[in-house]
C-alpha cells in the first residue's frame, strides 16, 4: 500500500446543529442520519417522485433540492445547510430552506504541496470537518485547518497527524474521532471539540471503512475482518479495541443511537445490536436487501440506506418491519443524511442533491 500524508480540516460556523459524516464510495466508507419510503409517479428531471408506501402506509414527497459540482460523493448536514463535495474537491453548501448553493473556501494542497483527495466530511452546530489524503510521500505531518465561518474564511491552525491514509471520521457532542491506516495497522485518534491534543484511543486495529461515535464509545466497521469493533473512550490506548458484533459480509456503514448500533453489509444485510449486549450475542437482522448498499443514515425511528446498483433509497423502522421505498430511478445515489425533518442524499450520476419529506 502506498504511504500518503493525510490532512484533517475543520471549518467553523455560527451556531447551527446536527452532524453527519460520509466517505467516498470507492473507499467503502460512509455514515449519518434519516430517510423514507414508497413507490409512485410525478417524476422530476432526476427521478424525484411523490411516493406512497407499497403497504399503503407512509408517503414521502421527493424533490431535487439543488444541482452542485459534478459527481458529488460526500455529504454532511446540520440544521440549516447540506454540505457536499464532488470531483472538484471543493465543499459547497446548500440551504435547506433557501436552496441557495454557495462554494466554500476549501484547502487544495497539503503540507508537501501535493493535491488533496477528500475522504470524509462532517458537520455540527459549530464546525465543518474535512479529512483529506495528500498524494505525496510522508516528509512532513499532515495539517488540519480551522476557519472562523462557513463563509469562505481562511483556514488556520494545525492539529497535527502522522504518515498514513485517513479512512474514517466521526463526531459527537464531545469529540471528533478519526482513523489512520498505516503499515502496522489502523489507529483511532480522538480530538476534544473544546480543545486539547489528540488522544490515541486504540491501535493495531484492522482495516476500518466507517466509524460512528457516541459520547462514551466509538464504533468501527472493519471490512477485512467482517466485524464491528467498539472502542470505549475511557480506555485510551487499547490494543485492537473490543469485538462488538460479527458481520456475515463486509460492513459498509454504521450509525448508533442511545440504545443500538446499526449497520449495512455488502451482501445487503441491514442489522442492529444493543450497545450493552455481550460480544457473543447475535445481531438482529432488520432487512435483507439486494447487493449495492452504500450509505446509511438514521432519524429517531427509521434507518435509511442508498443502493448504488439499484438506484434506490429505502427505509426500515429501527424496531423492524417492512422495507419501504423512499425514491427510485435515482442516478447513482451515494451519501445520505437525515433528521426528523427529512432525508437528503446526493446522486453522483446527475450532480443532484435530493430531499424526501414524510407527508
Amino acid at each position: 500500500m502506498s504511504r500518503r500524508t493525510f490532512a484533517l480540516a475543520i471549518l467553523c460556523a455560527p451556531a447551527i446543529a446536527a452532524c453527519t459524516l460520509f466517505w467516498p464510495i470507492e473507499d467503502f466508507a460512509l455514515r449519518t442520519d434519516d430517510g423514507g419510503t414508497a413507490a409512485g409517479s410525478d417524476a422530476t428531471s432526476d427521478g424525484a417522485t411523490n411516493l406512497d408506501a407499497a403497504d399503503g402506509g407512509t408517503s414521502f414527497a421527493v424533490e431535487q433540492l439543488a444541482t452542485v459540482d459534478p459527481s458529488p460523493r460526500l455529504l454532511a448536514m446540520n440544521a440549516t445547510h447540506v454540505f457536499v463535495l464532488g470531483q472538484t474537491e471543493t465543499v459547497q453548501r446548500v440551504g435547506r430552506e433557501s436552496r441557495v448553493v454557495e462554494t466554500l473556501s476549501t484547502p487544495k494542497t497539503g503540507v508537501n504541496g501535493a493535491a488533496l483527495t477528500m475522504r470524509d466530511l462532517g458537520a455540527d452546530s459549530q464546525s465543518l470537518y474535512l479529512v483529506a489524503n495528500e498524494a505525496s510521500g510522508c516528509g512532513a505531518p499532515a495539517t488540519a485547518w480551522k476557519a472562523p465561518t462557513f463563509d469562505g474564511g481562511t483556514f488556520t491552525g494545525v492539529i497535527g497527524a502522522q504518515c498514513g491514509v485517513m479512512t474514517a471520521l466521526a463526531n459527537d457532542a464531545l469529540d471528533f474521532s478519526f482513523v489512520l491506516e498505516a503499515t502496522a495497522g489502523s489507529t483511532l485518534f480522538s480530538h476534544p471539540l473544546l480543545g486539547g491534543g489528540n488522544v490515541t484511543l486504540a491501535f493495531a486495529l484492522p482495516k476500518i471503512v466507517a466509524a460512528t461515535s457516541r459520547p462514551e464509545d466509538v464504533y468501527l466497521a472493519s471490512s477485512t475482518d467482517k466485524k464491528i469493533v467498539r472502542v470505549p473512550k475511557s480506555a485510551a490506548g487499547a490494543d485492537g479495541g473490543v469485538d462488538f458484533a460479527a458481520a456475515t459480509s463486509a460492513p459498509r456503514d454504521l450509525v448508533a443511537d442511545a440504545e443500538f448500533v446499526y449497520w449495512i453489509e455488502v451482501d445487503g444485510r441491514v442489522a442492529k445490536k444493543s450497545r450493552v449486549a455481550p460480544p457473543a450475542e447475535p445481531a438482529i437482522v432488520l432487512a435483507t436487501e439486494p447487493t449495492g448498499l452504500t450509505h446509511l443514515a438514521q432519524d429517531s425511528v427509521r434507518l435509511y440506506f442508498t443502493n448504488l446498483v439499484e438506484g434506490t433509497v429505502r427505509a426500515v423502522a429501527k424496531a423492524g418491519g417492512a422495507v419501504e421505498l423512499v425514491a427510485g430511478a435515482q442516478a447513482e445515489p451515494l451519501a445520505i443524511a437525515a433528521d426528523d425533518r427529512g432525508v437528503y442524499w446526493v446522486n453522483r450520476g446527475s450532480g443532484a442533491v435530493m430531499r424526501a419529506v414524510r407527508q
